[in-house]
C-alpha cells in the first residue's frame, strides 16, 4: 500500500503540531484546577498576556477548563510572519483553527478559560492566552 504524498505531508504536519504541544505543555509545570482557575483575578490574564507578547509563552492552564460563558475574541498578528492559532482543548491537546497572515486578525467564537496557543510558522510559542472576556489579543 503507497500513501500519497499529500497524505504524508498531513501527517507529518501533524505530529510535529503534537510533539510542538507535548513540549509546550512540559515546560507550563502542574495544571491549573478548575477551583484555582475561576479564582484568578483580572491582573493574573494581563500578566499572562504581557508573558505572551514578550514570547515567553508562561503557560499557565494545560487545557481549557468547560464553562458555559460564550465570548469571541480577536487574534491580531503583528509577529513578524504567519502565526497558527491552537486551541488546547480539555484533554490538553492542541487543535489547529487558523492561520493568520501577518497585519491580519481571525475572530473567534470561544468559552471563558479557554486556553488558545499562537505558534509561528517554525512551531515556536509565540502567543498564549485564556479567554476572560477581553475583545482582542494582540500577537507581537
Amino acid at each position: 500500500m503507497t500513501l500519497q504524498p499529500r497524505l504524508l505531508r498531513n501527517a507529518a504536519a501533524t505530529a510535529a503540531v503534537t510533539l510542538v504541544g507535548i513540549a509546550v505543555l512540559a515546560l507550563a509545570g502542574p495544571a491549573v484546577s478548575s477551583q484555582s482557575a475561576a479564582s484568578h483575578s483580572s491582573r493574573d490574564h494581563s500578566q499572562q498576556a504581557r508573558a505572551a507578547n514578550s514570547g515567553a509563552c508562561h503557560i499557565t492552564q494545560r487545557h481549557s477548563i468547560a464553562g458555559p460563558t460564550k465570548t469571541t475574541i480577536r487574534f491580531v498578528n503583528h509577529d513578524s510572519g504567519p502565526v497558527g492559532v491552537y486551541w488546547l482543548n480539555y484533554q490538553g491537546f492542541l487543535v489547529f483553527y487558523e492561520t493568520i497572515a501577518r497585519n491580519a486578525s481571525f475572530n473567534q467564537v470561544t468559552f471563558r478559560s479557554n486556553a488558545w496557543v499562537m505558534l509561528s510558522s517554525s512551531f515556536n510559542c509565540v502567543g498564549y492566552v485564556v479567554t476572560s472576556g477581553a475583545p482582542k489579543y494582540v500577537i507581537k
